[in-house]
């Protein structure tokens, strides 16, 4: 639907929907003063509840229109319709993508008010059309320079788009401009000729061109080992990948490095291989196809240039795209997910990424680690595979910490540590061990430390400086995203919060016993209630005063926050009344709980308003699914059990029954 509202057709009808309205009534001023009033709303509203600005182009032709013919009732010979004219080259020029509908609504502003059988108003309706024509064709630069020219483009900084095209296409294939050479070039010196080049990588070698790579036997073996160059009229037929096939007879191979001084290579990257059907002597093959092996590394030069701005290229988009994704996100385990896709997308041969945060005190750690199903990664594919408590103090991360190892470690030859030697001794995190290295970054807000982030890698190629440039980039938006979550979740807790206890409210309440309930639905684990409230705490507030009633609630409150756990839920229900809600505790261990709160409520004196008072609390449990099988029915028989409590006497216990049990 917003989608649909900011679309230029929606913005660009509005006007014409009602101008058409209006034309239709013109000679009620009522109705007009209505269907303008509704307009005028309309647009308030796109502005100040959608957020979308006024755009003037769409605005001007009821703007004319209003005044032409409602106000002024001058028609369509009124001077006021210049304006439509003159603001045709400025659209145009500031924004052509709203030149069409520019277009259109202005002629239908001005055709719906009049008439196709008055000659004047037809006159209006052509002459702006041709106006509208003449200021699009005009304003094409390709169409001046073609009507000022004779047919040509003129000769100075410009190019032509054929010339573009092939710039684009050298820089998305650096290969491109060397295969078609290679294609091309097949008669040298009336000499025919097939030419190829291989790339070499290790003990394989892969033509450029070719999909896969193929194992370096033979001739072309020797000519690398050897650096020499090596003619030859016959070869291995066995042993050689590339046969010399009809009707050629002879073959030349020329080992070549891109940047090494002129001669044979100190390390051969390529060779060149040269067929040719000659019946003269070999060796005169070398200096005549001296001049081709000097145009391929020319164009080997060239592609390795455009592959390197290739590659930057896609370094910055990836760098860009994994930033973008970290800042989007609005929780923790979302920032995390995007931030280990970033770095698996980014850095070449990352395998695994532990992500660690320390936070109330506890260091947790988080591994994600990429599968290769040949797939490509994607930030649906990230998720982490281990998110536990990272306890040994001897670890890089919990080192970098505390502050005993710098902001970055870079450690190599992980997978050859002994065991007693090896960097994770936790069995949560031993599998890290396995990787061949391991770079980590301290993340750190105001040089408060926040966590680290630790990429493991399965080569032995050493990360170069650019990408841990980079990887420390990505480090700092994990910082500053992880803090702008941080203060959100702060914000958000503030809403929670009863102001008076320091507990959650009511409304967090609810929350929390829904999303808990369904915890405990599917993994059976139970999920335990307990309500309490004040005996008689009227009676403090009537002979005390209110202020003595809240120092009551407070002392409570504080009782109760020492009594739960990190994972359970306490907040303050309204007034004196209290709900606990306890995780993974059976009813007895809710029993156990109300009782001890109970009998600490009882043996204490409260200081209130300088008074020194004695007062009781009482209590209902409940259990889901125990007890009670509807998880909205938890705090209620809890409430049920409550209410015996004080039918029975106050300052007890009360577990609730279900009826007929």
């Amino acid at each position: 639907m917003m989608r649909l509202i900011r679309s230029l057709p929606f913005l660009y009808a509005i006007p014409i929907v009602f101008i058409a309205i209006s034309s239709s009534s013109r000679q009620s001023l009522s109705v007009q003063i209505v269907v303008w009033g509704l307009f005028v709303v309309l647009h308030l509203y796109l502005a100040l509840i959608e957020r979308i600005a006024l755009i003037l182009p769409a605005f001007l032709p009821a703007a004319v229109y209003v005044a032409d013919f409602v106000i002024l009732r001058w028609g369509n010979h009124s001077p006021l319709i210049a304006l439509l004219f003159a603001a045709l080259p400025v659209v145009y020029a500031r924004r052509p993508a709203h030149y069409g509908w520019y277009v259109a609504a202005s002629t239908l502003s001005l055709a719906l008010p009049g008439s196709l059988r008055e000659a004047r108003d037809l006159t209006v309706y052509v002459l702006f059309l041709l106006t509208a024509g003449a200021v699009y064709l005009f304003s094409r630069e390709e169409v001046i320079r073609y009507l000022w020219g004779g047919g040509t483009a003129h000769s100075g900084d410009r190019r032509s788009p054929e010339v573009f095209d092939h710039a684009l296409q050298a820089v998305e294939d650096p290969y491109l401009a060397l295969m078609k050479y290679c294609e091309r070039t097949t008669l040298w010196d009336r000499v025919p000729v097939a030419v190829k080049v291989v790339e070499l990588r290790g003990e394989e070698g892969i033509i450029v061109g070719a999909p896969s790579p193929f194992r370096l036997t033979g001739l072309i073996l020797l000519a690398i080992k050897n650096r020499c160059v090596l003619p030859c009229h016959s070869i291995l037929e066995e042993k050689e990948f590339l046969p010399l096939l009809p009707p050629y007879n002879k073959r030349v191979y020329f080992p070549v490095g891109l940047f090494d001084p002129e001669g044979v290579p100190a390390v051969p990257e390529y060779v060149i291989v040269i067929d040719a059907d000659y019946q003269g002597d070999k060796q005169l093959l070398v200096e005549t196809f001296a001049p081709i092996r000097q145009d391929v590394i020319d164009l080997l030069r060239m592609a390795a240039t455009f592959d390197r701005v290739l590659t930057d290229r896609r370094r910055q988009e990836k760098l860009y795209r994994g930033a973008r994704e970290m800042l989007d996100s609005f929780s923790r385990e979302k920032l995390f997910n995007a931030s280990a896709w970033s770095v698996l997308n980014f850095v070449p041969d990352a395998a695994t990424v532990l992500i660690t945060e320390w936070r109330d005190g506890e260091h947790k750690g988080i591994i994600y680690r990429l599968e290769d199903d040949g797939t490509p990664l994607s930030l649906e594919k990230v998720a982490p595979l281990t998110a536990t408590d990272m306890t040994d103090p001897t670890t890089i991360q919990a080192m970098m910490l505390e502050g005993k190892v710098g902001k970055m470690a870079e450690i190599r030859d992980i997978n050859r540590r002994r065991d007693k030697n090896q960097l994770f001794a936790e069995p949560a995190f031993a599998e890290l061990n396995r990787h061949a290295q391991m770079l980590t970054f301290l993340l750190q807000r105001h040089e408060t430390p926040q966590g680290t982030l630790s990429v493991f890698l399965d080569s032995d190629r050493e990360v170069d400086t650019q990408t841990k440039s980079d990887l420390l980039l990505l480090c700092r938006i994990l910082s500053s995203a992880l803090n702008n979550i941080e203060m959100y979740e702060t914000v958000q807790n503030l809403s929670n919060i009863d102001a008076l206890t320091g507990l959650y409210n009511r409304r967090y309440l609810q929350e929390r016993t829904e999303t808990m309930t369904g915890e405990a639905a599917r993994s059976g684990m139970p999920l335990s209630a307990i309500m309490l409230d004040i005996d008689h705490f009227k009676k403090v507030n009537d002979r005390y005063g209110h202020k003595a009633g809240d120092e009551v609630i407070r002392f409570l409150s504080r009782i109760i926050k020492r009594s739960v756990r990190k994972v359970d839920v306490a907040a303050r229900y309204g007034g004196e009344e209290f709900v606990l809600l306890l995780h993974n505790t059976t009813k007895e261990g809710a029993l156990t709980v109300a009782e001890k709160i109970r009998e600490t409520v009882q043996g204490s004196v409260v200081p209130a308003d300088g008074n020194q008072l004695t007062i009781t609390s009482s209590f209902g449990v409940s259990s889901f699914p125990e007890l009670v099988q509807r998880p909205e029915d938890l705090v209620k028989s809890a409430d049920e059990a409550l209410y015996e409590s004080k039918e029975g006497g106050r300052n007890r216990v009360t577990l609730y029954m279900p009826k007929g049990s």
